[in-house]
């Protein structure tokens, strides 16, 4: 890992020229592991980190496993069969210290949309990055917001297994979290959230469930403010406080349960 407080972004997305236009790649990945497959949609650059991530959201690995791609098969279209085997290793659970208040937020977030400016990719892509403190641990670009944080989590995830405890690891992404976002982080022992967007139920009611802390788009569009796990940042943080067992939902037809 870098050892800067900045590090060289590069946009590493594979492209086609289609009438005078890149066009980024996305491409299906299916996954045979240990008698099972699973399936990923992303950018063709840094797969085995993203394969990493997946089988950690799925919980087919720990953090200190060791995964490798034993063949790898594609076709024209850009369809590729993956076959990967695990080696077990034994370790103690991730753990992660958090001691940040809400100035330390805003310096991450900031850092993080200096390193992520549309001149430096610009292309339709999201971007996620990992932060040891105001330190950029990870940095991962892919068309898929999905993607992108799985390849964070799965880069971050030997950097864990290496350095042992530690203190005020952060993601970040461009995306919206969804639940999976939320699931894919906390794998890896992360339990601060960060999205310059509006939030998603899923997201919310995952974060809720697992103690993680979001920190998105304020209800009035000025700045960022703390949506679940309000515990872990300290000072004067602008906070919302969401109620969702006793949120009514409604269904794809309109119909309140």
């Amino acid at each position: 890992m870098p050892g800067a407080r900045f590090m060289e972004i590069s946009c590493n997305i594979p492209t086609l020229a289609i009438n005078g236009a890149r066009i980024p790649l996305d491409c299906h990945y299916s996954i045979e592991v240990e008698g099972r497959r699973t399936t990923l949609y992303a950018s063709p650059s840094n797969i085995a980190n993203a394969i990493r991530g997946l089988l950690l959201l799925e919980g087919l690995i720990s953090v200190c496993d060791k995964v490798r791609i034993v063949s790898a098969k594609t076709d024209s279209s850009c369809h590729n069969t993956f076959a990967v085997s695990i080696a077990r290793e034994s370790f103690e659970a991730v753990t992660i210290h958090y001691d940040l208040d809400w100035n330390d937020i805003i310096k991450i977030y900031n850092i993080f949309n200096i390193i992520s400016s549309k001149r430096k990719c610009p292309y339709a892509v999201h971007m996620a990055a990992i932060f040891s403190g105001e330190r950029l641990a990870a940095f991962t670009v892919d068309v898929s917001r999905h993607a992108a944080a799985l390849k964070a989590a799965g880069t971050i995830a030997e950097y864990l297994c290496r350095n042992g405890p530690s203190h005020n690891i952060v993601a970040v992404t461009t995306g919206r979290i969804s639940e999976d976002i939320v699931k894919t982080f906390r794998a890896v022992g992360i339990k601060i959230i960060i999205s310059n967007h509006r939030p998603l139920y899923s997201g919310l009611a995952a974060a809720q469930q697992s103690g993680v802390a979001l920190v998105m788009r304020a209800p009035n569009n000025k700045g960022l403010a703390v949506y679940t796990g309000h515990e872990l940042i300290k000072g004067s943080a602008p906070r919302v406080g969401i109620d969702l067992e006793n949120l009514p939902l409604t269904n794809a037809y309109g119909i309140e349960t």
